[in-house]
């Protein structure tokens, strides 16, 4: 194969590759709508105690940002944030913590429970870059 000729096929093959991670990165970008979260499709604090309501609100506003998921960053930064508010609502911080490591141990994608691993909604269960949007 000459040389000229070979270079227009690497060329071409680029070209497509390209155009698919493009086609991909798009469709990711907008495939998944949910219903909109509603409160009472939390259980609460998930395999731990809710101690109060402050507390077990805390906690579903944690399993909203579970129900629609998004790319690890988001995880860590739903958990974080997690942790900041049980403090505020009362737990004390090394209670906090246990929780916060429970989410971070076993909330991850990879367990594939509904309610609990990341990104449940629509039982997805996967990191995405594009987190779901609610429907209208």
């Amino acid at each position: 194969m000459s040389v000229p000729l070979r270079s227009r096929i690497l060329r071409a093959i680029a070209a497509v590759v390209a155009l698919v991670a493009i086609a991909a990165g798009e469709a990711r970008a907008t495939h998944r709508t949910l219903p909109r979260w509603q409160d009472p499709w939390s259980d609460g604090c998930s395999f731990s105690p809710d101690v109060n309501s402050s507390i077990k609100a805390v906690c579903t506003r944690h399993d909203e940002a579970y129900y629609y998921g998004g790319s690890a960053k988001d995880r860590l930064d739903a958990d974080e944030k997690f942790r900041e508010e049980l403090g505020r609502a009362g737990m004390w911080t090394w209670v906090a913590y246990i929780y916060y490591r429970g989410v971070r141990t076993f909330g991850g994608p990879g367990l594939r429970l509904e309610g609990v691993s990341w990104a449940f909604g629509g039982e997805y269960f996967a990191y995405d870059d594009h987190p779901a949007t609610p429907s209208p």
